[in-house]
Formats: structure tokens, C-alpha cells, sequence
């Protein structure tokens, strides 16, 4: 059939951040029948909402803008779980983001002019406007990073995803104190942000089919603390049929700053008491002092919890928390998983090569000594009351250095210890202890190790934390371009080849199927033979056999969570 299709005078402007996108010009396309136009306006069940047609690499993209998944959490519904979205009537203008959630200035001077507020709880949607494909189209979800307190979805353009043939969502949610403020009670019981990620899940689920994507077929992914809430989305029982599977970058729920744990410095508690101090709100009756903190002005707030957190020095105190009110999280993630209780999804499970290259500094290139190592452990662990750190730290120095004394080994291998530390340990532990209990998914693991042409890392670096998140939106983004500079042709070739295996994932659950061009089979993790592909110029795929030293990260598992028994839960 024939369909007739005209961009509206309102979207004749370019609003992604790609260099090479052109705004589509005002004209009537006719469409023969085997390719499936799109339509520029969408009628939702709260409305209808006008997309802004762009062009990148020659697909045609629709961007469905600033679409608010909840009613503004302000007033009363500070601190509240999220509610539906009010109802409007006439055309809703989608080409323009909506405000970013409060949080802290001092970021990329590319988001310095962006509107911040509470009213934030808004999402972006990125389709094919032409498809060859006439089922509906599978959906990938993206929940940004941030460590809790900065970030939102308007800052990744899913535009070079949808190209692949995906519906790309990103979306915000309550960050900080706004986000994970709790007094460890049933008055404020926290998990804000978490629930507004879940909302969003819902408005997805509810809403996505009018905009051509598939509601059975949702994929949930993110980086750093955006991959460790999909981690604890993938633990929570409320989440259970809203995703089908789920991609970790660089962090999961075992990771010791994604989670409050019972051995953390500053409890949320402590914090509440502090800032409430700070704004006025120190009533005894916990049902008062939230009265109090939800009259209190959004920036005097924010800036009164910065201050505390500034001054306690003790790394994340806004973070989810283990409660019962809401039932986001039920118990600690170690828990659940040794039990089995999790939403049986496929899952990719991966991290950077270097994690924590920003955390080593050599200005002269001459190495570390093994006291720098360990000073470099101890700012690790300082937001973590660990009792026996220094005999921690000569199990780690046992462990990571033996009785080398190389100043360049003990640099990279203190690298290796803090990236295993942040990020790699409890992403091994994590996806054995989700294999052990789980035979009817498939998981994957990668290892990130290309190191970006644009990199400002040192030369003894490979990939740090982020890097990869470029290749995963397309490095000609101007997010890339800010991280050092524009890509050159091998960034191109590396980031097509994840492109293709993350929505591949989205379309089949097997991210080689089909197969990437000069690219390996990327075969399953499981407990007889636990494959891992290494990303790379040239990726290659092995089997996992050094796990000595995520083994020992269980030790950090049970001194942060105080699991009394913890031998036998991870495979290996």
C-alpha cells in the first residue's frame, strides 16, 4: 500500500547530536509495500505526541522527545512512589528534551545550558522511521550512570541503535537525595529512583506498541550505576515481566558501591539526620520531619546534601537500599542470588579492561612502589568500616603482587586490584552465582579491552570506565568527541561490531547471531565452560579459567554484608 507522510514545519531542525545528521526536508514519500513507514505522530493512552525526523548514516529516525512516563514527584509525591502521568489533550510537541533531573552542576560544559528541576521524570524514544520488518520492532531501554547524583537520558542519543532496527528508550529518574534519601523506616523508606526506573518499565510495557515496538521483546541496559540498577532490576521481584533480558556494563549488584551495605561508614539514617539538621527539618515524629524535608526549596536541598556528602568524604551515600515497604529490593543482592530469586532473563554481564585507570596516578611514568599500592587500597576502602583493612590490604598484597618489586608490575597490577575491587570481581561472582541457578537463559560475559584512538588514559591503559559507552551509541556522537577527540575508522569498525552484538542481543538473545562482521562466535557462560569474548581491534573469545581473584572478592562480599555463610554459593 501506499502510505503519505509530511514532517511537520515545527521538526524541520536538526535536534540529534550526531555531526553528520541532516534534518529531513518537507516532502511526500510515497512507500512501496515492502517497507513499513512510521508515523511522525503517535496516539498514546495519555495522549498524542509529534516526533522530529532526522537522518544518521543514511537511516531515517524518528525521536519522540521529553515524554513524561509520571506525574512531577513534587509536593506530596517527594519522596513517594511514582504515579501515572496525567492525561493532555491536542498534540504534544516531542521535539524537545524535558528537564534533567536536580543534580550537580559541575559536569560536561555540553549539558551546562540543559533545564534541571524535580518535574524530571521524562523519557526519549528513538525509532526507525522505515522498517523492513512489518512485526513490531524489539526495544532496548538505556539507564544512564551517573553514581547516582548526576546524569540523564537525554545525554545518549539511541539514534545509531535504532538504526540497527531496535526502538531505543532513554529515560530519567530521581537522583540523589531526591532519588535514595531514606531514614531506614517506613516513612522514608528510599528507592526512589529505582521505582521511577520501574515506572518507566511499566509506561514501556503499557504504551511502547504505538511507537512499533514489541512489548514482549524489552531490553534492559545500562552503564556503571545504570548497569547495577539493571542488575538490582534484575533481582527485583516488582520487575518480573516488564524486561526479557538485560546487558550490565560495568557494574552489577555485588559491586560494594551499588548497593548500602551493613558495613558502609555513613548509614542513609545518619545522612537523613544530617541534612534534616542542615535544612531545618529535625522533628523527632519521622511522619513531621518528611512534611518538613517535602516543603523544603529542591535547590536548598540538593545543595545541603552535596555539602554533607562533600564533608563526610565517604564515597556513595545516596544508593539503594535493602527495604520492605516498597519491596524493590527485598534483601541483599548475595542473598538472592545463593537463593536463586531472580527474574530469569537473558543477560550480558561485561567490563573494561581498566576500570580504575583514573584512579592510579604515575606522572612520571616510573612505576608504583608497594606503599603506594597500598595507600591506593585504603582510599578504596575508606567509605567502608572494614576493622582488619591492613590485614586485608597484606592479603592483597600477597595476592596481587606476591614479592615483586617491579615499580611497573605493582602499577599494573594495583590497576588490576582496584578495577577488581570496583567493577570485575562481583561481575564474575555475579553471573556464576546466576549460572549456578539459572540453566534456562542464556548469559554472556565480555571483557572490553579496546583502547579508544581519542583516549586520554595513559599508555599503559587500555579501556577505562565509560569508554565502551561510546562504542555502544556510536562513536561519532559528540559525547565521544568530548571524551578526547573525533574517531578515527578502527573506532568506527569496533563500534559497529557492538552496535550489531547489543541489538542482535535485543532481537535474539544471542548477541552473534547473526553473525557480526569480522567478528567470533560469542558463546554462552556456563558452569562446565565459562566463555568470554575479549572486544577488541581484532575481539577473540577464550574460556575463563584465572578466577583466584574474583574468588577473593568474596571475602570483600562477606565483610560488607556480613553473610555468615557464604562457602558454596558461587561456582567456580
Amino acid at each position: 500500500m501506499d502510505v503519505t507522510f509530511r514532517v511537520p514545519d515545527s521538526q524541520k531542525t536538526s535536534h540529534s547530536v550526531f555531526g553528520n545528521v541532516k534534518p529531513i526536508s518537507d516532502q511526500t514519500d510515497n512507500v512501496t509495500s515492502d517497507i513499513l513507514r512510521r508515523p511522525s505522530t503517535v496516539k498514546t493512552q495519555f495522549g498524542e505526541v509529534s516526533g522530529v525526523l532526522s537522518t544518521v548514516n543514511g537511516t531515517q529516525i524518528l525521536q519522540f522527545l521529553g515524554l513524561p512516563f509520571a506525574k512531577p514527584p513534587v509536593g506530596q509525591r517527594r519522596f513517594a512512589a511514582p504515579e501515572p502521568p496525567e492525561k493532555w489533550t491536542g498534540i504534544r510537541d516531542g521535539s524537545h528534551f524535558g528537564n534533567e533531573c536536580l543534580q550537580n552542576y559541575l559536569t560536561s560544559r555540553a549539558y551546562e545550558n540543559r533545564t534541571r528541576g524535580e518535574d524530571c521524570l521524562n523519557l526519549n524514544i528513538y525509532s526507525p522511521s522505515t522498517s523492513t520488518n512489518s512485526a513490531p520492532l524489539p526495544v532496548m531501554v538505556w539507564i544512564h550512570g551517573g553514581n547516582y547524583y548526576i546524569g540523564a537520558g537525554s545525554r545518549y542519543d539511541g539514534s545509531a541503535l535504532a538504526a540497527k532496527d531496535v526502538i531505543v528508550v532513554t529515560l530519567n529518574y530521581r537522583l540523589d537525595v531526591f532519588g535514595f534519601l531514606s531514614s531506614e523506616d517506613n516513612v522514608i523508606p528510599g528507592n526512589y529512583g529505582l521505582l521511577d526506573q520501574l515506572q518507566a518499565l511499566k509506561w514501556v510495557k503499557e504504551n511502547i506498541a504505538d511507537f512499533g515496538g514489541d512489548p514482549h521483546q524489552v531490553t534492559v541496559f545500562g552503564e556503571s550505576s545504570g548497569s547495577g540498577a539493571t542488575s538490582l532490576l534484575v533481582l527485583s521481584p516488582l520487575s518480573k515481566g516488564l524486561f526479557h533480558r538485560a546487558i550490565m556494563q560495568s557494574g552489577v549488584s555485588l559491586s560494594p558501591w551499588v548497593v548500602d551495605h551493613p558495613a558502609v561508614r555513613m548509614s542513609p539514617r545518619i545522612m537523613t539526620n544530617l541534612i534534616g539538621g542542615l535544612v531545618g527539618c529535625t522533628q523527632w515524629d519521622a511522619h513531621k520531619r518528611l512534611a518538613c524535608l517535602r516543603r523544603v526549596d529542591a535547590e536548598f536541598l540538593h545543595d545541603a546534601t552535596r555539602n554533607v556528602t562533600w564533608n563526610a568524604d565517604a564515597g556513595t551515600v545516596m544508593s539503594p537500599r535493602v527495604e520492605n515497604v516498597f519491596g524493590v529490593l527485598p534483601d541483599l543482592p548475595v542473598r538472592m542470588l545463593a537463593r536463586g530469586e531472580f527474574n530469569k532473563v537473558d543477560t550480558i554481564h561485561g567490563y573494561t579492561a581498566d576500570e580504575e585507570g583514573g584512579t592510579i596516578s604515575d606522572p612520571d611514568n616510573n612505576g608504583l612502589t608497594r606503599d603506594e599500592f597500598r595507600k591506593n587500597l585504603l582510599s578504596a576502602f575508606r567509605p567502608y568500616a572494614f576493622t582488619d583493612q591492613d590485614n586485608l590490604i597484606r592479603e592483597m598484597a600477597n595476592l596481587y603482587l606476591g614479592n615483586s618489586s617491579d615499580p611497573f608490575y605493582i602499577r599494573a597490577q594495583t590497576l588490576r586490584a582496584r578495577s577488581d575491587f570496583s567493577v570485575i570481581g562481583a561481575t564474575l561472582n555475579e553471573i556464576q552465582m546466576i549460572v549456578n541457578k539459572d540453566s534456562t537463559k542464556k548469559h554472556y560475559l565480555y571483557n572490553f579491552k579496546y583502547r579508544p584512538s581519542f583516549s586520554y588514559a595513559p599508555n599503559y591503559q587500555n579501556a577505562t570506565h565509560f569508554q565502551d559507552v561510546s562504542f555502544v551509541f556510536g562513536v561519532d556522537l559528540k559525547a565521544s568527541q568530548l571524551l578526547g577527540g573525533v574517531p578515527n575508522d578502527a573506532d568506527r569498525a569496533v563500534s559497529d561490531q557492538v552496535l550489531t552484538m547489543w541489538t542482535n542481543f535485543a532481537k535474539t538473545g544471542d548477541p552473534t547471531s547473526p553473525m557480526p562482521q569480522n567478528a567470533m562466535k560469542w558463546g554462552v557462560f556456563t558452569k562446565a565452560s565459562p566463555k568470554f569474548i575479549t572486544i577488541d581491534s581484532a575481539s577473540f573469545v577464550s574460556v575463563f579459567k584465572d578466577f583466584k581473584y574474583s574468588d577473593f572478592y568474596r571475602k570483600i562480599t562477606q565483610k560488607l554484608d556480613t553473610v555468615e555463610d557464604f562457602s558454596g554459593a558461587i561456582v567456580g
